[in-house]
Parts: C-alpha cells; structure tokens; sequence
C-alpha cells in the first residue's frame, strides 16, 4: 500500500473499529483477535485469514489424499493474497476503501481442491440461487473450511468469514436465513460441529429418513389404534 493508502485504511478502521472487529471475530482459539497495526498492514485481508487459509487448503489437500500442504510454501500463500487484490474475477483492488476479503472469494481460486461432489452441490446452488447470492455465498465457505482446525463452521462463525467490509452492519441474520434454506434443500446438514455439507450418501440417507417420519396423522391413528386395543382387552 501507498502511505496515503495506509491512512485511508487506518481512517476506515478507526470509524469503526468495534463494528468491525466484533463482526470478524471468530469464536476460535486458534484464530485470535488482530491489533490495528496489523490489520492495516494486512488489508484487505483480515489478519487471521493468512493462517486459515493455509489451514484450508492443507485440509482440502488431505481430504484428497495428497501430501502436499499449502503451509511449506510462503510464496503460495503470498500469490494467492495477491490475487485476491488483483484477480480480475474476484480480486479488490477496485473496490471503495473499507471492502473485505472473505472466504468464498478464496473458493472461487482454489476450486480445484474442493471434492468433485461438493463442488456440484455449490454449482446446484449458482443455478438454483445466484453467483452472487448469499446462499452460495455460505456453501463456498463451508466447502472450503470444512474440517479446518480450531474452527467450527456455526452460524456465527460463518457470519464473520464473510463479513464484507469495515463499516458493514453484522449480517448474521441473513447467514441464519441462508442456512435455513440450504438445510431445507439438503444441501447443508447441521451436527456438533457445525454446518456441513453432505456427501450423496447422508443426503439419500436423510431424505430416506424424511420419507419414513411419523406425520401427525399417523401419530393420532397410531393412538387411537392403540385405545381400540386396550378397550378390547380389558372387554
């Protein structure tokens, strides 16, 4: 950054600096909260966002079964912040002064670690709801910090990985509303750990659960069967 760049970040952060820091904050001990100074050296990034990303790349590597990790190669991590400014599909350097990066926008550059079926339940999402929605949004986070240590993907956390920029309002009502919508397409499943997303096998399994559950109809003729019964018993 320019010295005058700088102080246009630092101006931004200081206007509000609670806002912002309480809405990036993640209920982790492994990803802590940032002092100014770094976080104006780091912008647009936010700082921990460094470690997470080589934190999710490492998982997605061991998901796939490959030895490699993002964490033994400082330039890697140092080119994909890079195109995180500059990238001209995703990247901010255009973007008013106070915009944040956040973690879909890593999905779209590392899509080609992500698991081929996670990838089809994000790509159902574009086409069910928009590139640019919220809900994809969520997928993109969730595909990509799946299993990342020190990090359960709960609604709060999920709302500060995309937060969007320093003077932007807490948007965890519209994560607790894209959630409830991707739960209800199957697409997400929510357990101990968090949101996740569903491999083929769970999604059948569920909706195979769904099919068999007691409707209340079947609960009240399930009682009145069952008064019909004792009745004729005790007769």
């Amino acid at each position: 950054k320019t010295a005058e760049g700088e102080r246009a970040v630092r101006a931004a952060f200081e206007a509000d600096r609670n806002k912002c820091t309480t809405s990036v904050t993640l209920e982790s001990d492994r990803y802590q909260p940032f002092s100014e100074e770094e976080f104006v050296r780091l912008y647009p990034l936010v700082p921990y966002q460094l470690k997470l990303l080589i934190d999710a790349v490492s998982a997605r590597r061991a998901q796939s079964g490959s030895l490699l990790t993002m964490g033994g190669s400082n330039r890697t991590i140092v080119q994909h912040a890079q195109k995180l400014i500059i990238d001209r599909a995703v990247g901010l350097g255009g973007s008013e002064v106070g915009s944040l990066v956040t973690v879909d926008l890593s999905y779209v550059l590392l899509e080609e670690l992500i698991p081929t079926a996670w990838r089809h339940e994000v790509d159902q999402a574009v086409s069910a709801h928009g590139s640019e929605s919220i809900e994809v949004q969520v997928m993109r986070a969730v595909a990509l910090c799946t299993d990342v240590p020190g990090i359960s993907l709960t609604a709060a956390n999920i709302a500060s990985l995309l937060h969007p920029s320093i003077s932007a309002d807490p948007i965890d009502q519209e994560i607790d509303e894209a959630l409830a919508v991707l739960v209800g397409e199957d697409r997400l499943r929510e357990s101990d750990k968090g949101y996740g997303l569903q491999s083929p096998d769970e999604k059948d399994w569920e909706q195979t659960r769904r099919a068999i559950d007691m409707k209340p109809g079947d609960a009240v003729r399930l009682r009145r069967d069952h008064r019909r019964g004792a009745r004729h018993a005790r007769g």
